[in-house]
Formats: structure tokens, sequence, C-alpha cells
């Protein structure tokens, strides 16, 4: 029955990167070595002794205390202003000193996906954890495939939408193959890839135009409901089916699931490939 104050005051930490964090944190290793001041990168925030009276003032860290409501409405604002197209920052006052938090970093393009995803990551535990054993959780994730960020499912029990965005990004497929061919590579792989997908698996490879251009929607409008599907969004699954045949096909690899989550109203949206999809 606490609220604690925003995480850099706990922490005593001089910035924090949120978001996906890829960009904001390249620009930020950037100003520090070149002696810049880091407090104007996007995706960033910090603790300033003044308000920015251009930002967006949301309820202080005592009345959200004070008055429970408040905290609702303080991420209702935050919540609005999550898209790097149209957003502002935010500026809260905690205890006579005020919490920054910068606009949204820019989405990646798929060429920057491509080679983010395309370093040589370990795909292991830290050798400083293996005394403690085996990592079970890596058995699920060790030789899976991440397609996309984003999810514009918003739906209420899940954060996503609020750290990846409310709008898809993809990898080109010569990205997702090629390191679906790296796999066969490695000693213990065994065949099977556990996961080719994202947030919402069945979400890669569209978007809504306007969505690319203009930002996601406000005014309580939603790319999906209980009920509908906005008639902007063309759900096209073609792209992901061949995508997963292509893998498939691949010399050495037996088996690719779909272990991310699948969202059926897309599949029923889709009349002339969603139940391809679902039977691939």
């Amino acid at each position: 029955d606490k609220l604690r104050k925003p995480i850099l005051f706990d922490t005593k930490a001089d910035y924090m990167v949120y978001g996906m964090g890829e960009q904001a944190i390249i620009d930020l290793g950037n100003y520090l070595k070149d002696g810049k001041d880091p407090r104007t990168i996007k995706g960033l925030c910090y603790i300033s002794k003044e308000p920015v009276v251009e930002y967006i003032q949301i309820p202080s860290h005592k009345e959200c205390l004070d008055e429970k409501e408040k905290y609702i409405d303080l991420f209702k604002t935050f919540y609005d202003n999550n898209d790097p197209i149209y957003s502002k920052g935010l500026c809260q006052e905690v205890d006579g000193r005020y919490l920054i938090q910068n606009p949204p970093s820019r989405h990646m393009e798929e060429e920057e996906m491509d080679k983010i995803a395309s370093f040589p990551y370990q795909r292991d535990a830290h050798p400083y954890n293996t005394k403690d054993g085996k990592v079970k959780c890596l058995e699920t994730i060790k030789f899976s495939i991440m397609t996309h960020h984003g999810c514009w499912g918003e739906c209420n029990f899940c954060a996503i939408a609020a750290h990846q965005g409310r709008t898809i990004r993809t990898r080109s497929e010569a990205n997702i193959l090629q390191e679906a061919k790296h796999f066969t590579t490695l000693k213990d792989f065994k065949g099977i890839i556990s996961d080719v997908g994202g947030p919402t698996a069945n979400m890669y490879g569209f978007e809504c135009v306007k969505k690319e251009s203009l930002g996601t929607c406000i005014e309580n409008k939603r790319c999906v409901d209980a009920h509908r599907l906005c008639k902007t969004m063309k759900v096209d699954h073609s792209r992901n089916i061949q995508l997963l045949k292509d893998i498939r096909a691949i010399p050495g690899i037996k088996k690719a699931f779909v272990a991310s989550g699948v969202r059926y109203d897309l599949i029923t949206a889709d009349k002339k490939h969603g139940y391809e999809y679902l039977k691939e």
C-alpha cells in the first residue's frame, strides 16, 4: 500500500534510459565520451532542480500519495505520450526536485534492427552465473528468433505497449534467415527453433500506413478492441507464412515453432491468409 518515488530518486543514478533503449544508450555513450550534456537525449530521464516548463507537468509524488486517483491521471498522461512522432516530455515534482522524462526515442528502421540482431550474442548465461547451476529459462529462449518490436493490442494486463511502443517494426526476412542458419553451426543446437515471434507473433510484416507517418491514434481510438479491428489496419499474414516456410527449409532445422502470443482476431480478420497462417 505504498507508492515509491521515481526510481532515479531511490537508486541515486544520474540517468535512466527508458523504452527499448538502443538509440538512447548509443547517444548517451557518445555524449559522455565527447563531454556533451546528455540531458537533451530522447528516451532519457534525469533529476533536475528546476522544472522544464515546456514539458507536461504531471501530478507530483505528494499529490499521488494524498489522492490515489492522481496516479491514474499520471499514468494516463504517460501512456498518451509514448509515441516518438508527437509525444511531449514529462515533468514531475518530487520533494522539491523534478523528474524530467524526455520524449521517447525514435523507432529504429529495418536496417538498424537487422544490424543490432546481427551482433555476436553468446546466447548463454554469463560465466559468472554458471557456478550456480543451469539457468532453466534459457532452454525456452536460447534458440528463439525475435522478428519484430512493438504491439498494438493494448491489453490491460500487459506493459509491452508502454515500453516497446504501439508501432510494429520488423526485421528483414534475409536477416532472420541468416540468424536461423547461424543456429545450425552451434554445437548444442538440436534442430528445434523454439519461437519465431515477438510481443504478438502474427503482427509481423504489416502496419497501419497512417500510424507510420502520424503516430498512434489518440482520443480513445484503438487499432483493435474487444469487438472490431480498425478498418485502416490491413491484416496480412502472407509474409509471416512464407518466413516460417523458408526457416523450416534451411538444412539442419527440423522444426520452427511459434511460442509467442497469437491474436486470433487477426487471423479471422485476414480472410485471404488467416486460416493458412493458423495451419502453418
